[in-house]
């Protein structure tokens, strides 16, 4: 029989190489044009005193490096350019308008008026001679730190943004001391994916910038405890597959790097603002099943999609940690951590058959919201004999800041240790902080859990061997792991 081809990490690259990334002739090529459209446009706008022009900035995708080849529709290249309005109560739903005016009076007659085309909210121009499209999209600004300003739509609707943040958000990504080259060829990848996708299904809704923010969300956060795959294509592909399919796109995904969090996104039983509107919500939900649904038939495939049921586990409810946490150690942060002791749980499945698969997601946010808040002291994952209720083997995680930090590699646990008889069990206990809470505060962080836990006896530790010295932090805090196997 011939042997079965696999598409692997390899094999994609190389794809990605001729059919995704755009060639660095054509990226040089765009470049130029936008400079040369920037220097043309500052001299008109100039000279027309009803808006100032305040600065252009390089935009979108090929800013960001994240720009695929076109195959027709959509912009090669995007420029934003601030505006600093005289009126405040100026006629919005105009400025386009006005702006395409502008851009056909840049061109002269080099160019005829179907050439410059208004979208939602920028100009759109065709340049016949190389097939290249540039957008220009106006900013009002009014003097904002960090390039802050509003896009205006076509119907008028100012819509807050800014290129420098954009920039910065997706650098500190892609960085080489971060996710390297792999994170952006990644989006490339999904982008044409998506964009081939629409062309079986011209229902399907998904914006190239939502997979880039479902990559950035994976990158921090891991999924189903393992850490986002960058340099391996095909697992990456499928983690982000997964995680669509899995959650429907239903969980909040929150960035704090320029914003605080959200009250509302830390209790989730807080009502919303207001519903949507019905013909809307069908639209979200039928387009979540859509996105979801191409999960179907790609890659290896999940073991579960389906959503596992919470477990209700043992905890104790006594506590001797006390510690100050940094006020910038975010929620990002805490599910980095916690991702990495997911990694250590799925190794223990690989190894021993436990924990099941669909439970690491539930422990790994488990850990991530009370580290986040100070809530956590110590938690325990291993195999115990019942009966006697003594470990056979026992990762413990206890929450830790500061200078006894270290950030290592998830594994170098026990592979071969003798369990047959011994049950998976977790037990896990709460910070001085989360005594010193009201009852109710206690029962409402309890409520936001994934992990439904009771009150329990902490397991015992009879005679063996600890392990110590790995640990996983980030931004000032983390957990010290101890490896603990009996004789």
């Amino acid at each position: 029989m011939a042997a079965e081809r696999h598409v692997d990490h390899k094999v994609l690259k190389a794809f990605a190489e001729t059919r995704v990334n755009v060639p660095a002739q054509e990226a040089a090529e765009r470049r130029r044009q936008v400079n040369h459209l920037r220097e043309r446009l500052e001299r008109h706008i100039a000279a027309h005193p009803d808006f100032d022009l305040v600065k252009l900035r390089a935009s979108g995708s090929t800013a960001k490096f994240t720009a695929i080849q076109r195959r027709g529709g959509g912009s090669d290249a995007d420029v934003a350019a601030y505006l600093r309005i005289a009126d405040p109560d100026v006629d919005e739903a105009s400025l386009l308008e006005w702006l395409r005016e502008r851009c056909i009076q840049v061109y002269g007659d080099t160019k005829v008026a179907d050439d410059f085309k208004i979208s939602d909210h920028a100009v759109g121009i065709t340049l016949r001679s190389s097939g290249l499209k540039i957008d220009v999209a106006p900013v009002l600004y009014a003097g904002e730190p960090d390039d802050k300003g509003y896009l205006v739509t076509r119907q008028g609707t100012r819509v807050l943004t800014s290129v420098t943040l954009h920039l910065r958000f997706i650098e500190k990504r892609k960085s080489s001391d971060a996710a390297g080259p792999g994170y952006t060829e990644l989006i490339r990848l999904l982008k044409a994916w998506i964009r081939q996708s629409k062309l079986h299904d011209p229902d399907l809704r998904c914006k190239s910038f939502l997979l880039e923010l479902l990559v950035a969300h994976l990158w921090e956060t891991g999924w189903n405890g393992e850490l986002l795959q960058v340099n391996d294509y095909p697992r990456a592909i499928e983690q982000v597959l997964a995680y669509i399919a899995r959650t429907g796109l239903k969980r909040p995904i929150v960035f704090t790097d320029f914003y605080p969090q959200p009250r509302q996104q830390r209790r989730r039983h807080l009502h919303r603002a207001g519903p949507p509107a019905a013909g809307r919500a069908c639209q979200h939900r039928a387009g979540r099943r859509r996105l979801g649904g191409r999960r179907t038939d790609e890659g290896r495939g999940e073991r579960r999609l389906a959503r596992a049921v919470r477990p209700h586990l043992p905890g104790s409810v006594s506590m001797t940690g006390s510690s100050t946490r940094s006020s910038s150690f975010t929620l990002t942060d805490a599910r980095y951590v916690g991702a990495k002791i997911g990694a250590d749980l799925r190794l223990l499945n690989g190894y021993y058959g436990a924990p099941a698969l669909d439970s690491i997601d539930d422990y790994v946010e488990e850990v991530a919201l009370l580290l986040r808040d100070g809530y956590l002291d110590t938690v325990d994952y291993g195999f115990r004999e019942k009966a006697t209720n003594v470990w056979k083997l026992r990762l413990r995680y206890k929450a830790t800041l500061g200078g006894q930090l270290t950030d290592g590699r998830p594994g170098s646990l026990p592979r071969a240790a003798e369990l047959a008889g011994y049950g998976f069990h977790s037990y896990l206990t709460y910070s001085t902080a989360y005594w010193a809470l009201t009852t109710a505060e206690q029962a409402d962080v309890k409520e936001d859990l994934p992990v439904k836990r009771t009150t329990g006896h902490a397991p015992t530790a009879l005679s063996g061997t600890t392990t110590m010295g790995n640990g996983y932090a980030r931004n000032g805090a983390g957990v010290c792991r101890d490896v603990y196997l009996a004789h």
